[in-house]
């Protein structure tokens, strides 16, 4: 179960940085309104990856999911305060979010574990 949830974020934000590295007219767009374009997009950009990276690592799994359990956060954050839930006439950026943020919590849960 937990690798399927991996590959679901494999998905979702593997699709998104392909944007962000690709300067994707949504992406600058996105990262205009908030203000942090460019160097915020390749900021964010290459911690999403090391976290996607590090949750394909077993011993390191838990590191990744907790990366991505922030930098989800922090998207959910910006939409609800900054951006809007809404953007570009769709929701499909914050439903993203939400969904990798509970998938990265429940892999968390279930590859820490303390000695």
């Amino acid at each position: 179960m937990i690798l399927i949830l991996k590959f679901v974020l494999l998905f979702t934000i593997g699709q998104s940085l392909y944007f962000k590295f690709t300067s994707h007219q949504q992406s600058v767009k996105l990262f205009s309104v908030l203000r942090i374009e460019p160097w915020g997009r390749w900021l964010i950009g290459i911690t999403e990856l090391i976290g996607l990276c590090l949750l394909f690592v077993p011993a390191l799994s838990w590191i990744g999911s907790v990366i991505i359990l922030f930098m989800m956060a922090g998207a959910i954050v910006s939409h609800v305060f900054f951006i809007s839930l809404k953007f570009d006439g769709d929701y499909l950026l914050f439903t993203y979010a939400v969904i990798s943020f509970f998938f990265s919590f429940w892999i968390f849960k279930s590859t820490f574990k303390l000695v």
